[in-house]
């Protein structure tokens, strides 16, 4: 977890725009929750990772066992809260809410109140 976060921070100082480093988290979620819920259903492994290219396999494969089909969806919303703070609060809320979603990612749990305040 701490190495997610080492990179995200250095995205940070290099200047790096949090709607850059939403866009590829967010993009990398929903595809995540797809791939969550077609397992969920029933279809095998191996199917539902057909389409992910074979070098990532390995790294997909052990971010859907490290989280709950659910959780996903979470994290989905979480990145909807991210884009508000982004186009509205400009203060560094949106990296924090981005070093939650990663923190997560990485922990493989939910690392944030249920109920955001946002």
């Amino acid at each position: 977890m701490l190495r997610a976060l080492r990179i995200l921070q250095g995205l940070r100082q290099e200047g790096v725009a949090a709607p850059l480093v939403l866009w590829a988290l967010s993009n990398e979620i929903r595809s995540l929750r797809e791939l969550a819920i077609r397992l969920a259903a029933g279809q095998p492994e191996q199917s539902v990772l057909a389409a992910v290219w074979q070098n990532r396999k390995p790294i997909v494969a052990s971010a859907l066992k490290r989280l709950r089909t659910p959780t996903w969806g979470i994290l989905v919303q979480r990145c909807a809260l991210a884009d508000r703070l982004i186009k509205t609060v400009h203060n560094g809320q949106e990296w924090d809410a981005l070093e939650q979603i990663v923190a997560s990612l990485a922990k493989g749990k939910l690392l944030f109140p249920e109920s955001p305040a946002a």
